[in-house]
């Protein structure tokens, strides 16, 4: 197989006309330059060199694959010089993941300050859903996550930008009797079925809206499990119990069906936090932390 290496000592060869001065160059012995240009020529199926003359000479074929092989090696060197070009200048990239039921409204809003702070790097963002985005973010395939506090583990080493704070609101059927309510104490729900998502969907989330309820005075009944919140308004509009959202989840709400009641007087609080690895981060990481607002 023909390769850049041999084209480089036959060129070196016919420039210097000497074997030795091609290898003295290259920084390599005189034997391995000449084996390099015997497998040349057995690739090519010709002579190329006519070792028999002084100085050194070329043979016909010799000739073309000289002027073909500088062509070729000043494209590769321009190949190299563009690459180290484009490798300097390129823009870094910061990693954002957002959880997927956010609304566009938030994200887009704190991406558009992201941008703002890092008008030199390119932004790029990806949903996730609550199982993955805290892992995505602690192994490094994100640089930042915009999601719930609570979805992060306790005790993982995360930093975080508290980005909005607010009470749960309770979906009911309008069928229901709390649907007459324009505001629900947390207490209320004590006797009522509760539509959540499961442990293995939402992670540390689950516990803390359980202990919310607790804090609230009473043991939640959970009525049914569900692998999604869009699911978790559609079992409230059947009729099926209470489901919980915040205002700034991206929820198809059959209005005609479904009644969004806010929660007052309750631990059943959120915040949404941008959040990235504790510890010395890459510098256009660390840059847009401190400026961050």
């Amino acid at each position: 197989m023909l390769t850049l290496i041999q084209l480089q000592y036959f060129v070196d060869t016919v420039a210097a006309q000497s074997f030795t001065l091609a290898a003295a160059k290259n920084g390599v012995t005189q034997t391995a330059v000449s084996q390099q240009l015997a497998k040349l020529e057995r690739t090519l199926g010709t002579p190329l060199l006519d070792r028999h003359t002084k100085p050194i000479g070329l043979t016909a074929a010799g000739q073309v694959v000289y002027d073909q092989a500088r062509i070729i090696l000043q494209q590769y060197q321009h190949l190299l010089a563009t690459v180290t070009t484009v490798q300097t200048t390129a823009r870094p990239v910061i990693t954002v993941g957002y959880l997927s039921n956010l609304g566009s409204q938030l994200v887009t809003q704190e991406m558009q300050q992201l941008q703002q702070l890092a008008p030199t790097s390119t932004v790029t963002l990806s949903d996730h859903p609550f199982d993955t985005l805290a892992a995505q973010l602690q192994s490094g395939a994100l640089d930042l996550a915009i999601g719930l506090k609570s979805a992060f583990p306790a005790g993982a080493k995360l930093t975080y930008h508290p980005l909005v704070s607010g009470t749960y609101r309770a979906i009911v059927s309008r069928q229901s009797p709390l649907a007459s309510a324009n505001t629900l104490l947390g207490s209320a729900l004590a006797d009522q079925p509760l539509i959540m998502q499961s442990r293995a969907v939402l992670g540390p989330a689950y516990d803390q809206l359980l202990a919310n309820c607790q804090a609230d005075g009473f043991v939640p009944h959970i009525g049914r499990l569900v692998d999604s919140p869009q699911t978790a308004v559609i079992e409230a509009a059947l009729g099926h119990g209470v489901a919980f959202m915040m205002p700034e989840q991206a929820l198809d709400l059959p209005a005609a069906a479904v009644k969004v009641i806010p929660l007052v007087a309750t631990h059943h609080r959120y915040t949404i936090v941008l959040a990235k690895r504790a510890g010395r981060q890459a510098p256009r990481i660390e840059a847009l932390w401190a400026q961050h607002q």
